[in-house]
């Protein structure tokens, strides 16, 4: 038992360390992708994209 314990920690922290770089991944998604609506706002092509789907 003792000697699968250091095991178990280990995959803990690749566990714990995907998700941190997941979450990460995620946040500069979001980041990249609401920058890019902003822009895209201050364009005028969000406004004429929406008006054109509501037609």
């Amino acid at each position: 038992m003792n000697a699968s314990f250091p095991l178990i920690k280990l995959q803990l922290r690749l566990i714990h360390q995907t998700l941190t770089d997941w979450s990460s991944f995620c946040r500069e998604v979001t980041y990249e992708y609401t920058m890019l609506l902003v822009y895209s706002s201050t364009k005028g092509e969000a406004r004429r994209i929406w008006a054109h789907g509501r037609n």
